[in-house]
């Protein structure tokens, strides 16, 4: 749905600045008739205009392609992790098989994180959950301020 909006959004614009692009080309050789102001400020704007609605379409269409190779790529590197991993578990070789299971079990956990582990939370700004000391600190400042 939005891909197609947006595509389209991108196709309406080209062909409404390419029209653009006519109408000041014959208002500049005088088939139409239109004030010199108005395709003067519209001339002046037009490669804005232009630049905007190629690159509305441009730049998605070349995002999307590095990301297809960068993909490929990937996939491609995923095969031969698999086929290696394939073979390696097909080996026959008793010693490469205590290696591979010595370091399995010396390669470090995942460590999951539980809500009483978070420091800091997004939902609050931080400040009315300040920790005591720097409460503390506060009184102890504005008492200070108060005896001066």
């Amino acid at each position: 749905g939005q891909l197609v909006a947006a595509g389209a959004l991108g196709v309406l614009n080209i062909g409404a600045v390419s029209y653009l692009g006519n109408l000041l080309r014959a208002a500049r050789l005088g088939y139409i008739g239109a004030s010199a102001s108005t395709v003067a400020g519209l001339s002046a704007i037009y490669p804005a205009l232009l630049l905007y609605a190629v690159g509305f379409v441009a730049v998605p269409v070349i995002r999307s392609a590095a990301l297809g190779k960068r993909n490929r790529e990937i996939e491609r590197r995923n095969q031969v992790r698999e086929a290696w991993g394939a073979a390696l578990a097909a080996t026959p070789w008793p010693a490469l098989r205590r290696k591979l299971d010595r370091a399995k079990a010396m390669r470090p956990t995942r460590k999951e994180l539980r809500e009483s582990d978070a420091v800091f939370r997004s939902s609050s700004d931080g400040m009315q959950d300040s920790p005591p000391s720097l409460d503390d600190f506060d009184r102890r400042l504005a008492k200070r301020d108060r005896s001066q």
